[in-house]
Order: structure tokens, then sequence, then C-alpha cells
């Protein structure tokens, strides 16, 4: 029995080593070898050799059954023991000799080694080329009992695990390569969302105002309505600010359905916008804050915002929409342009329109439904022809045109009110100051008022600081804007305005709040600012509303004398039957 099983091992040790001798390829997911029929060479006799059946020879060369095995004939002999991975093209070594025992390492296809005593995985693994593992997973037995000597193994093919481990490799590159391109691109959609932020907050567009703009009385429902504040804490409701006025009665009944109130406003949501647009926008926010309180107060609004931008164009297309015709009051436009158009539509619908920004309206005087919160010229000269006449005997009055001068200028308007209160002046133009002409005009012993046909500083600044010049022997004042510079005109000027601010009223610190709560920025508009503007100019509004229509509106007007945050308001009839223009000028 012994020698049977020697026998046996050594017939498995030449079959194997006769089969090297062969190609191997794959035919039809089979491994196998590329056989040359030798002369008078049988079927029973290579299926020996090969340690296959006839049956399996016959299985892979089906010709052979018809025309049986011929010389020379080429056919497949089944490859045991050879996966379809190990299937190599090319039969030539590459050998490299380590000493006269050292077997031939093969790049192309696996072979058998015979171990020899004190032979070990890891030194067949450095002999081959491959890896431990490699060598275990093609000899199962060894895994399990260990390598021992004079066993026939199986070495791997080491051009295979090359090939495999260059896979590997190029699949680590892939998967750093994709790690590099996804940190890049989070690197730059990150640095994409920055600029996109700070973009977005240079531009100073709040998200939420532009919401309000976009979407009017329902986003602004959603944010004030006094309803929805109920459910939540007190700290959200802001303290009344109750403005002093005249004692007006109020109708109740008007706090039974929501006042209904559209503004007109050039936001310019799809076209170039300038610093003008900003100041608009925060008239509308003192606007929603004076609705706001007009709410907590208990009286109930609904609001319709139009983007009117700078031109005419879309005012008769916003006109004619449905709800238009519904709403107690409108306020605005801003140009003179889309205001005449405007007011012609208040008074074919008789419907009260507040005008904030302009002066140039016509037809006021026969148009009982306007508003006009900037006095005209004409009045404006009145009031300062007054304030002269106080100082009759104390000033010397001088006007001087400049190469500058506006087109709507205020000094024709001004003359004519002096002549009329027969108050001494002088006409002079700027090229006095120049040709040192201008003395034969100055008191020596009064304040010498200068008035211009502009009130740009721009222009006015380089004539201030040549006439600085005469200040330390004449007693100079520049009549000008309530927005100019004094560190720029570096000379005394005294102005017309309908505004006054006390910063440190109650009413102050509570509107402070207020915009603090629902705005978080700054104002930009100083002197006057538009915000208050907005907020006063909606609360007046409101308080000649609620009066109800028991009373024409410019009689409610003429009995109304208001007092906000920062303008004081009286608007007088121009006529018994025409619109009201308010009258409350200071000289300051």
């Amino acid at each position: 029995m012994k020698q049977l099983l020697i026998i046996a091992s050594i017939l498995c040790f030449t079959l194997g080593s006769f089969a090297q001798d062969y190609p191997v390829e794959v035919v039809n997911g089979k491994t196998v070898y590329r056989y040359k029929v030798k002369k008078s060479e049988g079927l029973w006799r290579i299926s020996q050799n090969f340690g296959v059946t006839q049956e399996e020879i016959l299985e892979l060369n089906p010709q052979i059954s018809k025309t049986g095995l011929r010389y020379d004939e080429e056919i497949y002999i089944p490859a045991k023991n050879i996966s379809a991975e190990d299937k190599v093209e090319d039969k030539k070594t590459d050998a490299t000799s380590k000493d006269s025992g050292q077997a031939t390492v093969a790049n192309s296809a696996p072979q058998t080694h015979r171990v020899v005593k004190g032979e070990t995985l890891y030194s067949l693994s450095k002999r081959y080329g491959v890896t431990v593992e490699a060598i275990e997973d093609a000899n199962p037995e060894v895994k399990r009992k260990g390598l021992k000597a004079d066993r026939t193994i199986i070495i791997p093919a080491a051009i295979a695990q090359a090939k495999a481990e260059q896979k590997a490799e190029a699949k680590a590159e892939v998967e750093k390569n994709t790690k590099a391109e996804a940190e890049q691109k989070a690197e730059a959609e990150q640095k994409a969302e920055a600029e996109q932020k700070a973009e977005a907050e240079k531009k100073a567009d709040m998200t939420e105002f532009k919401n309000l703009i976009t979407f009017g009385a329902e986003k602004f429902m959603e944010l004030f309505d006094t309803t929805a504040l109920r459910s939540t804490t007190d700290t959200l409701r802001r303290p009344d600010l109750k403005l002093s006025g005249t004692d007006i009665v109020v109708d109740s009944s008007m706090f039974a359905l929501p006042l209904r109130i559209a503004f007109m406003l050039p936001f310019c949501a799809n076209s170039k916008r300038d610093a003008s647009t900003t100041r608009f926008l925060e008239f509308y926010e003192g606007a929603l804050l004076a609705c706001k309180t007009l709410q907590d107060n208990g009286q109930p609004l609904e609001i319709y915002v139009y983007d009117t931008d700078k031109s005419e164009t879309g005012i008769a297309e916003l006109l004619h929409k449905p709800e238009m015709r519904n709403v107690d009051a409108i306020i605005g436009p801003a140009y003179p342009a889309q205001v005449n158009l405007v007011a012609q539509y208040a008074k074919d619908n008789k419907i009260p329109m507040l005008i904030p920004f302009t002066s140039k309206v016509s037809h006021v005087s026969s148009n009982p439904y306007l508003l006009q919160f900037n006095p005209t010229d004409a009045l404006t000269a009145k009031t300062i022809v007054e304030y002269l006449k106080e100082r009759e005997f104390t000033t010397n009055i001088l006007l001087m045109t400049t190469p500058y001068s506006d087109p709507d200028d205020m000094l024709d308007e001004l003359r004519a009110e002096l002549k009329h209160a027969k108050i001494e002046f002088s006409d002079l133009t700027s090229a006095a100051i120049d040709n040192d002409s201008l003395k034969a005009y100055l008191s020596s012993d009064r304040e010498n008022i200068i008035f211009f046909d502009t009130d740009k500083q721009a222009a006015i600044g380089p004539i201030a600081k040549t006439l600085k010049r005469y200040y330390s022997t004449y007693h100079l004042t520049l009549f000008g804007k309530q927005t100019w510079k004094a560190k720029d005109i570096e000379l005394p000027f005294i102005y017309s305005t309908m505004f006054s601010v006390d910063e440190s009223s109650v009413q102050m610190s509570a509107y402070r709040r207020m915009f603090e709560r629902y705005f978080h920025h700054a104002i930009t508009s100083v002197a006057p600012r538009y915000d208050l503007l907005g907020y006063d100019l909606t609360s007046y509004l409101c308080e000649l509303l609620q009066q109800g229509n028991e009373k024409t509106l410019n009689q409610r007007a003429a009995a109304t004398e208001f007092h906000g945050l920062q303008s004081d308001i009286h608007c007088m009839p121009t006529d018994i039957s025409g619109g009201c223009i308010n009258n409350i000028i200071y000289i300051k």
C-alpha cells in the first residue's frame, strides 16, 4: 500500500511537470492547455498524460469524434488546478539565478515548487516575488497545516499579483484624486458662498425687507399682525408712540374695518439702483413701524405696496389693478411726472393722496384729495421774509446769482416777496467776489445774509472759501440747506426746514428700540431721516382717516396740527375746494 502511495505521488508530480510545458489559454470560459498531437499518439495516452478523461477532451474538441486524432493537430486539454485569472499569453520566462539550487522565477504563469527542508513561506515569497497570502490562497492545505518539506506546492504568477497591486495602487490613486477634487470643490463652494454673502451685505438689500416689498400686504400681516403677536411673548410688543397734537375727534366706526393704504415708491427692484433707492427703502421701513404702532393701538390695516421705479411708464398699469379703486389712501409716488398721473386718478376716484417728496405738484388748488407735505417755493419765500422782517434793522440782504443756477431756484420768489414786504436788498453776481467789488454791498454793522440761486454744496463750497477772507471784517451768514456739512462750507449758514428732532425724547428712545427689533441695520440718511419721515407721514395720514368722512379732507387737515418724531405737519387748504399744503417751516 505504501508503494502505491509513493507511485501515485510521483505520477502526480510527473503530470504536473508535463502540463507545464504547454501554453495556457481560456476557451469558452474554461482554462485549457493548447497541445499539438504527436505521431501515433492516441486519445487515451493524451488523457493519461494530462490526468483528465477522454470525455473531457472530446467536450473541448468535438471535431475529434468525426475525424479522429490527426498528426500535428492542435487540440485543447482541460487544465486542472489553474483558474482563468492565471491565464498567460507568453510562456517565456525571465529568470534570475540566486544559486545552483534556485528555481526560475516565472513572470507569466503559475508554477510548482518542491519544498526543501528549512524553507519558509516568507523565504518563498521573497524568492518568487509574491506575497505569503498569495501562496496560501493557491495552496489551501498549506494555509491549514503549514509548509512541509518534500511537498509540491503551487507558486502563483508574480505578474498576476503585480497587476493586482497595480490595480490596487490605481484605485488608491483615483480615490486620492477624487478626495482632493472633492476638497477643492468644497473649498470653492465655501469661497463662492462667502463671496455671495459679502456681496449681499454690500448691497444692503436686506432679504427680509425685499420680501416685504415683493409680497406687500401679505408679508406685512405675517410680521406685524397683532393677532399673531397675541400668542407670543410680550417682549415683541412695542411701547405706544402716541404723538401730541390738537384734540381730534376719532370716529370709532373706523376701527370696525381695516384702513387700506397703498404705497407707491421707487424701490427699483428691476432696474439700476442708487443711493436714493436706499432712502426710499428706509422710508417704507418707518411707514411699516407706524402701521405696527397703529395695529397695537387697535387699528386694523391692509397695505398694498407697488414698485413705481423712476419713470411714469408703469404707473397706468398699477392704477388699473382692481384693488386700487378700494384703497382708503395713497402714499407716494416720488417724482413729479408720476405724482401728476396718480393725482388725477385720486381725484377721479375720490381717494386721499399724500405726496411725501416733491413740491412740484400741478393743480393742487383744484384737487381736494391732495395732501402735499413739502411746502412750495412761494410758501418758503414768505416764511423767510417773515424771518427777515423780525430782523429788518439788523440784517443786510444780498441775492447772489452764480454760474451754477438751479432750474427751479427760489430767488425770483424771494425777490418778489421782499419787494412786497418793502425790505431792501441788493442783487449781485458771484463775480463781485473775485473783483473785490463785494465790499460795496457789505455792511460793517449788520449781519450780511447771502442767498444763492443754487443749493448745491459742491457749487457753493468754492465760493464760500473765497468769501471767508471777508469774514474777519464782516459778519457773513449764508442761506443754504439742512444737508450742507458745516466743515466743508467753513462759514455760518442758516436754512429752512420742516424737520425738528429731539433725540433725547421718550418717543425717540421707544422708536429706536422698535427699529432695532425689526430691522437690523444702520440708518444711512441724515437730516432728514427718511425712516422717521415714513413713520410720521403714515401716522399723520391715518390720523386724518380715523376722523371719518363727516368732514371733507381739507377741513380735517386744517383742524389737525400733527407733531411727529421728526416732522410737524399742518396742511392748510390752498382754496375752499382745493387740496392742502404743509405750512410748517422753520428757519434754523
